[in-house]
C-alpha cells in the first residue's frame, strides 16, 4: 500500500467514525426546519463523500443542497441522506 492509499484510508476511515455525528446534525437542521443548516450540513458532505468514495452519498448530499438552494420541500431528499449515512460501512 502506498502512502497515499495509506492516508486516503485513514481519512475514510474517519468520516466513517463520523457518520452517526453527521447524521444527527442532519437530523438536528431538518427537526427544527434550519434550512441553512440543512444546506450547510448537505453541502459538506456533498464535497467530502465522494473524494472518500461515498459517490451515492455525496450525489444524495448535493440533491438536497440543491433542493435547499430552490426552496422547494426538502423532507425526502434530507431522509435520503440520513438513510445512507445509516447505511454506510463502518471502518474495520
Amino acid at each position: 500500500m502506498t502512502e497515499f492509499d495509506t492516508r486516503m484510508a485513514s481519512l475514510k476511515a474517519r468520516f466513517a467514525e463520523r457518520m452517526a455525528e453527521e447524521r444527527e446534525i442532519l437530523q438536528a437542521a431538518l427537526a427544527t426546519c434550519n434550512r441553512p443548516a440543512l444546506r450547510d450540513q448537505a453541502h459538506k458532505l456533498a464535497g467530502i463523500a465522494p473524494m472518500l468514495g461515498f459517490l451515492a452519498l455525496g450525489d444524495a448530499a448535493l440533491a438536497l443542497e440543491a433542493t435547499v438552494d430552490a426552496g422547494e420541500e426538502h423532507a425526502a431528499a434530507a431522509h435520503r441522506v440520513i438513510a445512507l449515512l445509516d447505511a454506510a460501512p463502518l471502518p474495520d
